[in-house]
């Protein structure tokens, strides 16, 4: 059974694409409009079960649907006092849940692979539709295409499985990782500016509005546009969980998409 439970998706509308620059400035807009609104106070029973999810990345807009849920009551109102877990760069999110430091999890397509692998993790809701996952370079290295990263230093997140379209754009193009040096992931922008590597791997949601407020000129290499069209950041937990604790999953599951609706 746990095995048709993965592919079960949530039914999030996904936002329609736009061509040309992505404009952020009302995603910044709707954050602040999030924190400075007066929003009710729902107090959590004394029967509120604690939930930790552990977050694929630092706190940001990425995971604005759970900060919805939290500051709504959405997950109060099922009954659950839900914390979230910042990453680190040195931690893995699927050991975080499995070795129950955590319940619940947010990963992306990489998923499937630890499924694969026979680890017990099991989707709960899809949350993106198409991964926002990109590679980013200074414009000034010319860098622009798959072909472009041979024998340059590329800085990816590989210890989470979050390179999933990385990976198949690489596929799709023929291109060998070995032909060019992998280094882990700073989780920190600034890494490209300072000549720690000569691409990095990013959300399009998120860092390109940082190097756009830099006036840093960045070039982007998206998968998408190599027919890589991966579904992005979801929602997850352990088999144990859904099996012994469906209720619980079902409330974390409607608080969730609640909160990103």
């Amino acid at each position: 059974m746990p095995h048709r439970f993965i592919w079960q998706a949530a039914k999030v509308e996904p936002v329609p694409r736009r061509t040309g620059r992505p404009r952020l400035y009302g995603v910044w807009a709707f954050v602040w409009l999030v924190l400075s609104f007066p929003l009710p106070v729902f107090a959590q029973s004394p029967s509120s079960e604690t939930v930790r999810i552990h977050l694929k990345w630092r706190h940001q807009f990425q995971f604005a649907g759970y900060y919805a849920a939290i500051e709504q009551g959405y997950y109060a109102q099922e009954g659950l006092d839900v914390t979230l877990l910042e990453r680190k760069a040195t931690d893995s999110v699927f050991q975080s849940v499995l070795d129950g430091r955590a319940e619940y999890g947010v990963a992306d397509a990489g998923l499937i692979l630890e499924r694969h692998f026979g680890r017990p993790v099991t989707l709960v809701a899809q949350i993106f539709q198409h991964s926002p996952l990109i590679l980013i370079a200074l414009r000034e290295s010319g860098i622009s295409t798959p072909n472009d990263l041979i024998g340059r230093r590329v800085m990816i997140d590989s210890r989470n499985h979050s390179n999933s379209a990385y990976l198949g754009m690489l596929l799709q193009s023929g291109i060998n990782p070995d032909r060019f040096t992998q280094i882990p992931h700073s989780m920190n922008p600034l890494s490209l500016v300072d000549g720690e590597c000569d691409v990095m791997s990013a959300y399009l949601t998120d860092q390109t509005f940082f190097f756009k407020e830099q006036d840093i000129p960045i070039n982007l290499i998206n998968p998408q546009n190599y027919g890589v069209d991966f579904y992005g950041d979801n929602l997850f937990t352990t088999d144990f969980e859904w099996l012994n604790r469906p209720e619980r999953v079902r409330a974390m599951r409607e608080a969730t998409i609640r909160g990103w609706a």
